[in-house]
């Protein structure tokens, strides 16, 4: 930051007071709570990454099914079936997303949960 002097003159000076530094507690603390945030970010990440898996293998099985059927009939029944099953993952999916980032926004969840 700087700073003028009385004589007019500026001079370079830390923001930071000798009070401002970090305790290595508070410092301790902090990287705790980033290591917690990051394992966080990469559940979530990986969660979501074997459900994009999931869904594309279903997707494959499906079409694999597809061109079985000989009549529209069974076709459209085939459909039917894999969208109802995909409504219902999505909805699983939706709800252990949102736990995920309620855990993940409000860390007194994980720490009741945990017994701490």
């Amino acid at each position: 930051m700087v700073h003028a002097s009385k004589d007019g003159k500026s001079s370079s000076r830390s923001s930071l007071k000798q009070d401002d530094v970090l305790s290595p507690r508070v410092m301790f603390a902090l990287t705790e709570a980033h290591l917690r945030l990051f394992k966080q970010i990469e559940l979530v990440n990986r969660v979501w990454l074997d459900r994009i898996e999931a869904t594309r293998q279903s997707e494959m099985e499906l079409g694999a099914r597809l061109l079985k059927c000989a009549d529209p009939g069974d076709a459209v029944a085939l459909c039917q079936e894999w969208m109802s099953t995909r409504v219902a993952d999505f909805v699983a999916d939706n709800q252990r997303i949102a736990t995920l980032w309620l855990e993940f926004t409000h860390p007194t969840v994980n720490r009741t949960k945990d017994g701490e």
